[in-house]
């Protein structure tokens, strides 16, 4: 079996490799995958063009389909990226942030425990105030997003044990 191993722009490291970021790659899961930016050394900010990371293989050798789990979702939200040409880093980001802004179901809300619905609840307040549109941006109601409260800031996929096709995606909290 052919080892898959991830692009470096995507991929997780210990904080401590890196001096306290665990990916080079900047993307808030709130935001488009077009405002994600790369870390140039010394830690600097330094933004990357979507049209650049369409152009990066997501893994070596490249695969057509890569499935993403993230165990900080309180459901089993499939995330799969799909390319018949190699998933690209710009398709995991795409893949990722579709099913993050996916409206909540009734059904996803009542499963969830009434502390929580108040968390949810209150990170919900925060973003559509802060939205360019925010009465529209409220009468769309609860995403996804919001369930995962400030733990929003991609900190890289790494490839599951388990599964040659299967990444986990690790997150971390925002830092504003």
């Amino acid at each position: 079996m052919t080892e898959i191993l991830l692009n470096d722009t995507l991929a997780f490291t210990y904080p401590v490799v890196r001096k306290g970021e665990s990916c080079p790659l900047i993307w808030d899961l709130r935001d488009p995958p077009s405002s994600a930016a790369q870390l140039v050394p010394y830690g600097q900010k330094h933004s990357t063009s979507f049209k650049f990371l369409q152009s990066q293989f997501a893994t070596s050798p490249r695969v057509t389909g890569l499935y993403i789990l993230c165990d900080l979702l309180p459901y089993p939200w499939k995330i799969s990226a799909r390319n018949q040409k190699g998933v690209t880093v710009g398709d995991v980001l795409e893949a990722i942030y579709q099913v993050a802004r996916t409206p909540l179901t009734t059904e996803e809300w009542d499963r969830l425990p009434s502390k929580q619905r108040q968390r949810v609840n209150r990170v919900f307040d925060v973003r559509w105030t802060n939205a360019s549109a925010p009465e529209k941006e409220r009468n769309r109601g609860l995403k996804r997003v919001d369930c995962l409260l400030q733990s929003t800031r991609f900190a890289g996929l790494s490839m599951s044990y388990d599964d040659d096709f299967t990444c986990i995606l690790t997150l971390s909290r925002n830092l504003d």
